[in-house]
C-alpha cells in the first residue's frame, strides 16, 4: 500500500469522518435515541448508590458504544499503521542502499549515476522513493531539492539523516566514498540497535494483552461466580444488603474500556515511541474487550448458572 501523507486538510476530512463513522453507527444501532431523545438515555442510567456517579447499565447500549468506538478508530489506524509499514520499509534498505552507492562510485560512476543506478536494483520501498528523487534530477531540479521533497513527504528521522549525508557527500569532492561508508556503517549500527531494543520490549508490550485478559476474566468471574449468587441471597436474609449486580457489570465493562484505550497508547509508546503507534494495539484490545463482553461470556454465562445450581442442589 502507497504511503498516504497526511497533510492538514486530510487530517480534518479524517477527523470528521472519524466522528462521522461514530454517530452513524450509534444512532443505527439505538434508533430509539433519535426518536425519545434523552429519554431513552435516561432509561438505561442508573445511579450508584450514595454518589451522583451515574452509569449506563443496558448491556446492548454499552456494547453499541463500544462498537461504534472500534468502527470510527479502523479508517484512521489502517492508514496509520500501513503509513508506518512503509515509511519501515524504506528504513530498512538504508545501510544496503549506501553501500551500493559506494561500490558503484569506487568504480567510477559519479554520485548521481550511482543513486540512479542503484534505485534501479529494487530496494524496496526505498528504491520506488529515490527513483521518484532521481525523475526531478534529470528533469533539472538540484539533487538537494529533490531529496528534500522526498524528506518533507516522509516524516522519517533516519530518512532525514540519509539524505544529510548525501548532501553532505555531494559537496564533500573526493571523500564522497568515505563519507558513504561511513554512514552504512553508523546506519547498520543504528539498525541493529532498533531490533534490539524490539526484542527487549516485546515481553512488556505482552504484558499489557495479558493484563487486559486477566482484567475481563477476572471482572467475568466476580460478576457470575460472586456478585450474582449474592444478589440472589440478598432477598432472603437481613445480613446482606441488595446487590445491583447492573452497576457492577457496568462498572467492570467501562473498566476493561478505558484500560483498553490507555494500554493500547502505553504499548505504542514502548514499541515504537509514538502515540500514533498506540492506535493499533488500542484496536486490537478494543475488539478484545467486544468480542469477550458481547460474544464470549453470554455463552459461558449459561455454564457458569448450570454449575451454580448444582452447587446449590440438595
Amino acid at each position: 500500500m502507497p504511503y498516504l501523507r497526511l497533510t492538514t486538510r486530510r487530517q480534518i476530512l479524517l477527523t470528521v469522518l472519524t466522528l462521522t463513522l461514530f454517530l452513524a453507527v450509534f444512532l443505527a444501532l439505538n434508533a430509539g435515541l433519535v426518536k425519545e431523545g434523552i429519554g431513552y438515555l435516561v432509561k438505561r442510567v442508573k445511579r450508584i448508590k450514595g454518589t451522583i456517579v451515574s452509569l449506563p447499565v443496558d448491556e446492548q447500549f454499552n456494547y453499541s458504544l463500544l462498537l461504534s468506538f472500534i468502527i470510527a478508530l479502523t479508517p484512521i489506524t489502517i492508514i496509520v499503521y500501513f503509513n508506518s509499514r512503509y515509511i519501515k520499509g524504506v528504513e530498512k534498505y538504508i545501510p544496503v542502499f549506501l553501500r551500493e552507492i559506494a561500490d558503484s562510485i569506487r568504480s567510477g560512476l559519479s554520485l548521481v549515476e550511482s543513486l540512479s543506478a542503484a534505485s534501479l536494483r529494487g530496494f524496496g520501498n526505498l528504491g520506488a522513493e529515490m527513483r521518484k528523487v532521481m525523475a526531478r534530477v534529470y528533469l533539472g531540479m538540484p539533487l538537494k531539492d529533490s531529496i528534500g521533497k522526498m524528506v518533507e513527504r516522509l516524516p522519517s528521522v533516519k530518512l532525514k539523516r540519509f539524505a544529510s549525508i548525501l548532501v553532505v557527500a555531494e559537496e564533500s569532492g573526493g571523500r564522497v566514498v568515505s563519507v558513504i561508508e561511513t554512514a552504512a556503517k553508523v546506519f547498520s549500527i543504528l539498525s541493529a540497535f532498533e531490533r534490539e531494543k524490539r526484542s527487549r520490549v516485546k515481553p512488556y508490550i505482552l504484558v499489557v494483552y495479558v493484563a487486559q485478559f486477566l482484567t475481563i476474566f477476572i471482572g467475568f468471574l466476580l460478576i457470575e461466580v460472586f456478585f450474582k449468587p449474592l444478589a440472589r441471597m440478598s432477598g432472603k436474609t437481613t445480613f446482606i444488603k441488595a446487590v445491583d449486580v447492573d452497576i457492577y457489570q457496568s462498572l467492570l465493562f467501562y473498566l476493561s474500556f478505558i484500560e483498553a484505550v490507555f494500554g493500547g497508547i502505553v504499548a505504542g509508546k514502548m514499541s515504537e515511541g509514538t502515540v500514533k503507534a498506540g492506535l493499533t494495539h488500542m484496536l486490537l484490545l478494543l475488539i478484545l474487550v467486544y468480542v469477550s463482553f458481547a460474544l464470549l461470556f453470554p455463552m459461558l454465562r449459561g455454564f457458569t448458572e448450570i454449575i451454580f445450581l448444582q452447587f446449590q442442589a440438595p
